[in-house]
Parts: C-alpha cells; structure tokens; sequence
C-alpha cells in the first residue's frame, strides 16, 4: 500500500468547483502526498455520461488550476471495470 497517494474517484460529469475546491483542500492539508484523480469508465450507470476521453480532458483543464504532485488515472478505463 502506498500512503504516499490520495486517490480522488468520481464520474467527474463534469468536473465541478466543487471537485476543484476539494482538490485545493487536499494539496495544502497534504503537501508531500500525489492527488490522483479517477475518472469512472464509460460503463458507470448514470445518465448523459461523457465519454471517458472528454472527461479528462476536462480534468486536464481542472488541475492546471492546482499545485502540487496532481495527475489523472485511467485505470478504470485501461481494466474494463463493470463491463456486462
């Protein structure tokens, strides 16, 4: 286990403020740790879902605005998770 991480997950449908603001908290109350934020894969059931590829890069444009060890995972798309 790496307790050097802090993983942020969501649908990020868009990225909002709010996910903005949480990731600023997180950057300051933990300096030395790497924010990762991780985007569900296109098959999460919500309605009107953007595709995963503009949903980071919305996010891309989100964590411009913070500073810090700050990235984007594509784990869940990379695995497939919750394919039926």
């Amino acid at each position: 286990m790496n307790e050097n991480v802090i993983i942020y997950g969501g649908a990020f449908n868009p990225p909002t403020l709010a996910h903005l603001e949480i990731g600023k908290y997180i950057v300051r109350k933990y300096p030395d740790k790497e924010l990762i934020y991780l985007p569900t894969n296109d098959y999460y059931n919500k309605d009107l879902l953007a595709s995963f590829d503009d949903r980071v890069k919305m996010l891309e444009i989100l964590i411009k605005k913070l500073n810090g060890k700050v990235s984007i995972s594509k784990y869940e798309l990379e695995k497939q998770f919750g394919r039926v």
